[in-house]
């Protein structure tokens, strides 16, 4: 028996089988341009919105363009919800600039949003340990430290200062948390092997 036949649009003949897979493959395609075209619409909204502006907050600071990054910070600042995260950038941006009163106080305002906490007191700790203020870098480390006992940065501060203000046990027992936990880190083994071989000396 004859397979059944269409005219398609260009006027030939056509097996009905065939029309039936084009339009499954047209309707498929049309399925995947509007998902596509979904995604970017999602995208540009979150590129237009308040994380888009941070993402390119963060961005600038990477690449240290102040005037992008204040950019960011005047309109982040105008957004309900996000003034902490326009403080967090102006603080990193001053800790990048090496002003570092001024960095500390928008550290700590930043700190206030539970989310960015770990962050600005790390970035504090910084601030105050480059200050020569150790028992307050102290402070902010183990602030950082106490809601996440992984952050190494803040653990990295924590040791520098408890090691300037002669606490060296303490230093030492830090040193190694780092050292296992970031084992390609060869700067906390270095200043472990200072400091045993200084201990060897004050023994002699």
């Amino acid at each position: 028996m004859a397979e059944p036949t269409t005219i398609n649009e260009t006027g030939q003949v056509a097996s009905v089988r065939q029309t039936k897979s084009r339009r499954s493959w047209l309707a498929f395609v049309v399925a995947g341009i509007l998902v596509a075209g979904v995604v970017i619409v999602v995208r540009l909204v979150q590129d237009s919105g308040p994380e888009g502006h941070y993402r390119r907050g963060r961005a600038a600071l990477a690449a240290i363009d102040r005037e992008a990054v204040l950019r960011e910070v005047e309109t982040l600042s105008q957004i309900a919800g996000y003034e902490h995260h326009a403080w967090l950038l102006q603080g990193l941006l001053f800790t990048r600039l090496g002003k570092l009163d001024e960095a500390i106080v928008y550290l700590g305002k930043a700190a206030e949003q539970p989310s960015l906490f770990v962050e600005a007191n790390t970035a504090a700790a910084q601030c105050l340990y480059t200050s020569g203020l150790y028992l307050q870098a102290i402070a902010a480390s183990e602030a950082a430290l106490k809601q996440d006992d992984n952050c190494l940065d803040a653990r990295r501060w924590l040791a520098a200062a408890l090691y300037d203000l002669g606490a060296l046990p303490n230093a030492v027992e830090e040193l190694k948390r780092i050292s296992a936990n970031a084992p390609n880190d060869p700067r906390p083994d270095r200043l472990l092997g200072l400091i045993a071989k200084d201990g060897e000396h004050f023994a002699d």
